[in-house]
């Protein structure tokens, strides 16, 4: 129930329509930049079907999956923290 819909967004099956935010560095980033399965996509999708080794485009998109799963897994502790561990009035 949840793996399709993001495979989705994050453009795994479909290219997606561009939503530029802005450039930055050289790169263009897209609002669909902000999911961590974008970045892990188009890594994949660059080994697999380019034969790119470690080069500065697959370990560029591996840091930002490793930041953007932090920050996720970061912000569903403390939201999980406050609504179930909380003390019960």
């Amino acid at each position: 129930m949840i793996a399709v819909p993001l495979s989705f967004m994050a453009g795994a099956f479909i290219p997606l329509p561009r939503q530029v935010l802005g450039t930055f560095g050289g790169r263009t980033y897209q609002i669909y930049d902000l999911l961590p399965w974008t970045h892990a996509i188009s890594g994949l999708r660059a080994v697999l079907t380019y034969g790119e080794g470690l080069s500065g485009d697959v370990v560029f998109e591996m840091t930002w999956l490793i930041i953007l799963t932090a920050t996720l897994f970061v912000g569903g502790v403390i939201c999980y923290s406050k609504a179930r561990l909380g003390a019960e009035k």
